[in-house]
């Protein structure tokens, strides 16, 4: 199997992965062993792949201009719209893009969405460790003995919350 990796995190030109490395428990045994071969088509990798197989450059190119674009402050759509008119005529992902434009707009538009829900839930994450790293603070300072409006101020958590954690 043969997956084409183009996010914007850097990797490897060729990577393999198995199944089994997604395994919590390293001694687990499994019946059977799932590989999958994991090829960089972002603009700049896997040259020879690129040079027999002009679709798929094309796509790669593409997919660099609108990340470009969307740098240089142009909509989605005008993004799409600029890219598009980079290819070339007979380029078999122009005519499949203009022919499916709505699409593609949702496409990208749904993978930058995903990087904003992503960032979302990292910062989510990050306050919550703080959360908790503040009740595991005040728990140690209540058991030292120290005042709960002095643990209170220092933490921001509020008192009545602080009694809760007692």
């Amino acid at each position: 199997m043969v997956v084409f990796y183009n996010a914007e995190k850097e990797e490897e030109e060729e990577t393999i992965l198995k199944l089994s490395d997604s395994f919590e428990d390293k001694n687990m045994k499994s019946d059977i062993e799932v590989t999958v071969r994991v090829l960089n088509i972002n603009l700049g990798n896997n040259i020879t792949l690129m040079d027999r197989c002009k679709p798929l450059s094309d796509y790669s190119k593409i997919v660099s201009d609108v990340r470009e674009l969307i740098k240089q402050g142009y909509s989605m759509e005008e993004a799409v719209e600029i890219a598009l008119r980079a290819l070339p005529e007979d380029s078999e992902v122009r005519k499949l893009i203009e022919e499916n434009k709505a699409g593609v707009v949702d496409m990208f538009l749904t993978e930058y969405d995903e990087q904003g829900v992503n960032n979302v839930y990292r910062e989510q994450g990050i306050e919550i460790g703080r959360e908790e790293k503040g009740a595991e603070v005040a728990r140690k300072l209540m058991k030292a003995g120290v005042d709960l409006n002095i643990i209170s101020h220092s933490t921001d958590i509020p008192i009545e919350e602080l009694k809760k954690l007692k």
